[in-house]
């Protein structure tokens, strides 16, 4: 009996040692845990506000309100759409009534996620997607692309000549 717990105590101390020496904190994964989160709004018309903070709240909150800014409808229709990430890249696109967002660790998971996300709403929500035009991409830093670069950043989704 004594050798079992003995045995138990020695297995214990040896987990604990193995989390505090290899560092297996779930809270630290992908090594994201401290960087801010950058939110992403989209309202009606392709208004869009972003906002790169420490809170996550914090950050949907100015978002939303950087949208509102952008826009002469009513107030309050800019959270409707909206992503939050930390440490990724975030692309927005209007398409028409619809908006696509798509966040991505890097630039190519970024677009695959909006190529995702347009099949998903084509083809298992049925909304039938008009032509849709890039908004704005943020890059992992929470800054705006440079507009010059949005042709090479934000892909043409939903739209027939798009090439995949």
């Amino acid at each position: 009996m004594q050798s079992n717990r003995t045995y138990a105590r020695l297995l214990v101390t040896l987990l604990v040692a193995g989390v505090l020496v290899v560092g297996a904190d779930p809270l630290r994964a992908g090594g994201r845990w401290n960087e801010n989160w950058t939110a992403l709004g989209v309202g009606p018309g392709g208004a869009w506000g972003t906002a790169t903070v420490g809170s996550r709240s914090a950050a949907i909150a100015a978002a939303i309100a950087g949208c509102e800014n952008r826009t002469s409808l009513a107030a309050g229709r800019c959270g409707a759409d909206y992503v939050t990430a930390r440490a990724a890249w975030s692309l927005a696109y209007a398409c028409g009534q619809s908006t696509i967002l798509a966040t991505g660790a890097d630039l190519a998971d970024a677009r695959m996620a909006a190529i995702n996300r347009e099949i998903e709403l084509k083809e298992f929500e049925r909304v039938e997607l008009e032509p849709c035009r890039p908004l704005v991409a943020i890059d992992p830093m929470g800054r705006v692309a440079d507009p010059a670069m949005s042709s090479e950043i934000l892909p043409l989704i939903a739209s027939p000549s798009a090439p995949r």
